[in-house]
């Protein structure tokens, strides 16, 4: 499968993170969905919006064109800056099509997006996960990044999951990122 391209940073952290430089690419996506008592992953949108992706990669696009599934599954949560509330968006990296741009999707629910280059700071996690792990993971690493006095990007939980339900616990893998650049896609 096909995943994102990302390049090993010089910048120096101790384990068990890794500093990654990720290249500009496109990116399918969900518009913003609310959050189920406080977790993207138990969300009713999601399994909707899921196989919205899915069925654009088996065709279900504006060129009829089927594409090899990508994985991760990125998914992105924030708060609503007019409500407060936790909103989120899933996505699936999209492989450089060039010399043609990636055909439009034909569902209205999904959108082609354009991430910007950007170096995150990433921890791996095997084994089982919940959204409050994911998010106590997230906040650990904020706090040990601010006392590095790394410069980051507040407000995005950004979530790679690589393998996750079917699949058994201790072979489930998950990435937890923190970046320096938007991971808002546009």
């Amino acid at each position: 499968m096909n995943c994102p391209v990302y390049f090993k940073s010089d910048v120096k952290v101790p384990k068990p993170f890794q500093t990654r430089e990720y290249a500009s690419s496109y990116w399918l996506a969900t518009p913003w969905y609310p959050a189920a008592n406080g977790s993207c992953l138990d969300s009713p949108e999601l399994s909707e919006y899921y196989e919205n992706l899915i069925n654009y990669f088996q065709g279900l696009n504006s060129m009829g064109l089927r594409l090899d599934r990508t994985k991760p599954i990125r998914v992105v949560a924030m708060k609503d800056p007019t409500t407060g509330a936790m909103v989120c968006g899933v996505r699936f990296y999209i492989p450089d099509l060039a010399p043609i741009h990636p055909p439009a999707p034909v569902v209205m629910k999904v959108l082609v997006g354009w991430d910007n280059e950007k170096t995150c700071y990433v921890l791996g996690k095997r084994g089982a996960f919940t959204w409050a792990t994911i998010t106590r993971k997230y906040e650990n690493m904020m706090w040990y990044l601010k006392k590095l006095r790394r410069t980051v990007e507040t407000g995005h939980i950004v979530v790679d999951i690589f393998s996750g339900y079917g699949t058994k616990e201790d072979r489930r893998y998950i990435e937890i990122l923190v970046c320096k650049s938007d991971n808002a896609i546009e």
